[in-house]
């Protein structure tokens, strides 16, 4: 998608179905077709920024592997579009939802994980 400048914004314009979104994050996990090396997965999930405690980014992923029950990954997209791969658990978690712009936007999809994670067990985000 480009902008009205007519320069491809890289941030925006991927349009998926909640399926196409899990579809995905289980590439993440290591399913389905190797249309990613497993080297290049591995080097685009390693933390390479601090965001802030516990939360890292990588190459388009943010990483959380530490203060959680599990470690996971998470492709993050305005208005609380989300797309949590959580491989200790061999789940994906797709979630879309219109906060766009919203300060809060992040409160549905961790919401959602939470009770996922609830589920198969834990005691939910800290």
């Amino acid at each position: 998608m480009s902008g009205v400048d007519g320069v491809a914004a890289a941030a925006s314009g991927l349009r998926l179905t909640p399926r196409g979104m899990a579809r995905v994050g289980q590439l993440v996990l290591g399913h389905g077709p190797r249309v990613v090396s497993p080297d290049w997965l591995a080097a685009a999930l390693r933390p390479r920024v601090r965001v802030e405690a516990g939360l890292d980014y990588g190459y388009q992923w943010y990483v959380v592997t530490d203060a959680r029950p599990y470690p996971w990954y998470a492709a993050m997209g305005n208005g609380g579009q989300r797309i949590f791969a959580l491989p200790d658990l061999d789940v994906v978690v797709a979630v879309t939802a219109g906060g766009y712009d919203a300060a809060d936007q992040s409160a549905t999809p961790l919401a959602v994980l939470d009770e996922v994670l609830r589920a198969y067990g834990s005691d939910g985000l800290p």
